[in-house]
């Protein structure tokens, strides 16, 4: 726009860049007398001529002008519809342009637009507050909304722009009004004091990469901007334009029940093109093998003695004439393994005990079986079962992962290398032949976490173990070997839970830092 490049041209000027200045007035048909009169409008003021609007003054004229002049060179190469393609993307911080270290660039063309006395920033913003508290009850629920956002970014432009004791003072007056859920947050915020805190710091990245999402009603934001022109308050409305994306919608204006239930914390509510993508949350189709059914169903006589039909000696398991579902994904979205022949041989077994199993109604209920973990001293965060009963496991506040066996049959580990080199592989039994029975007992305790233990998961084969602690890791554990096979450190907070998937192939993990992985 106009703004963008008078600023731009005032920066080319300064750097006596005459050739890069002419083109792109020329492609842009300004002239010298339009780019005096827009440096002294009130438009161009809010851009580049505000007092103290000097190049070298925001700390980070430099760099930007570096970028500028790289611009230039470019253009000059080619053509200067491509320096006016670069001035924008340079004065938006974004706009579908990757540009090197962008949340340093938008960053520090913010400051340069905002080049006034930093003392006025809290006045601004108690201003808006002021006006939002007094304004007609259907109104500020949603209007309250803007408080964090803005109150986020005026915070980190004064840290930004070295003004550390106002980010200070700003700081402490307006963080107790913002909401509890944002507590967090702001507790990360305040330790961003320095220019120097702010490179590479998350919380800063995604408030300079993502706007801020608001859903509010047509008269609500009419109100809202009828507000900010009336108080020439161009502090504020470059913010909002700036950095949050406002969704406006016809209807009547939300209440405070309602945005609770929709807030999103750093990236505000969902966008409604979030929601139209086909979410695909049905189970995925079983695959197809035969199944052969036992010779006592095959053929009998009934009470009258009648024979009974004879069936077909295999059966298609998967193949069931069922509707097909529409909400499950295609086969090939989630990359699987061909089942070994020990899987097809398990969901035969299970595929006949599900055919054999009474059917359960009123008058005939299910078996429940108990397990109770005695002496656990308040100390027992986590439990698991694996799905036929045969071992239980226990996550604890002393950091152990303890495994259980609640058959007769004792939890065997594989034999160190030097005794399964004296096996023969050939015999049939070998499978038996490798697990040691000399260390074979009801209770394996895994150790490898450095915090409490809040979440275990069995893998569906039974042979896997996935633990999660406080320390911020996932492990994943053999139960042959009853070892640590690899530990997974993705997260940077507490991990609350894990868990397999229903194939074993992958798993999920959650934790304090609000990812999901």
């Amino acid at each position: 726009d106009r703004q963008t490049l008078v600023a731009v041209l005032q920066f080319l000027r300064r750097s006596n860049l005459r050739e890069s200045e002419e083109i792109l007035r020329r492609e842009a048909r300004l002239l010298g007398d339009d780019l005096g009169s827009a440096a002294l409008s009130p438009a161009g003021a809010g851009v580049l001529g505000a007092p103290g609007g000097d190049a070298d003054s925001a700390g980070g004229g430099e760099a930007l002008l570096s970028r500028v002049t790289a611009a230039a060179a470019i253009a000059i190469g080619g053509s200067a519809a491509t320096l006016l393609l670069y001035a924008n993307a340079f004065a938006v911080g974004g706009g579908g342009i990757v540009v090197e270290d962008q949340p340093d660039v938008s960053a520090v063309l913010s400051a340069y637009n905002q080049q006034g006395d930093p003392t006025l920033y809290e006045e601004y913003y108690s201003g808006l507050k002021h006006f939002i508290e007094c304004s007609l009850d259907c109104h500020r629920a949603e209007l309250s909304q803007l408080f964090y956002p803005l109150f986020v970014h005026m915070y980190l432009e004064l840290v930004y722009n070295q003004h550390e004791s106002e980010a200070k003072s700003f700081f402490e007056r307006f963080h107790g009004d913002q909401e509890c859920y944002y507590q967090d947050d702001l507790r990360v915020l305040s330790s961003l004091t320095k220019k120097e805190h702010m490179k590479g710091n998350e919380t800063m990245l995604d408030f300079r990469t993502s706007k801020f999402v608001l859903r509010i009603s047509r008269d609500s934001y009419q109100l809202l901007k009828r507000h900010l022109q009336e108080k020439q308050n161009n502090q504020i409305w470059n913010i909002v334009q700036e950095h949050l994306y406002i969704d406006i919608f016809d209807g009547m204006p939300r209440s405070k029940q309602q945005i609770d239930a929709m807030v999103g914390s750093l990236a505000g509510e969902a966008k409604r093109e979030a929601n139209k993508a086909k979410v695909f949350f049905g189970l995925l189709k079983e695959p197809e093998f035969d199944v052969p059914l036992d010779d006592e169903d095959e053929e009998g006589e009934n009470e009258e003695g009648k024979p009974k039909k004879k069936k077909p000696k295999k059966d298609s398991v998967g193949s069931k004439s069922k509707k097909q579902d529409p909400n499950a994904p295609p086969q090939n979205r989630i990359p699987l393994p061909e089942l070994k022949d020990s899987d097809k041989l398990d969901k035969v077994m299970n595929m006949k005990e599900a055919a054999r199993r009474v059917r359960l109604g009123p008058e005939c209920l299910p078996s429940i079986c108990f397990y109770t973990f005695l002496n656990a001293y308040q100390g027992l965060t986590a439990v698991d079962i694996t799905d036929d009963s045969s071992m239980i496991v226990g996550g604890f506040a002393d950091s152990t992962v303890r495994v259980w066996s609640v058959t007769p049959k004792k939890l065997r580990s594989v034999k160190t290398a030097a005794d399964l080199s004296l096996i023969d592989k050939e015999s049939d039994d070998v499978l038996e032949r490798i697990m040691d029975e000399k260390t074979a007992s009801e209770l394996k305790i895994l150790y490898g976490h450095s915090g409490p233990v809040y979440g275990t998961s069995f893998s569906p084969d039974r042979n896997y173990l996935l633990s999660c602690s406080e320390d911020g890791t996932v492990r994943l554990w053999s139960l042959q070997t009853f070892t640590c096979l690899v530990g997974y450190k993705g997260h940077n907070y507490p991990v609350w839970d894990t868990q397999f998937s229903p194939y074993g192939y992958y798993f999920v993990s959650g934790g304090h830092d609000r990812v999901a992985r």
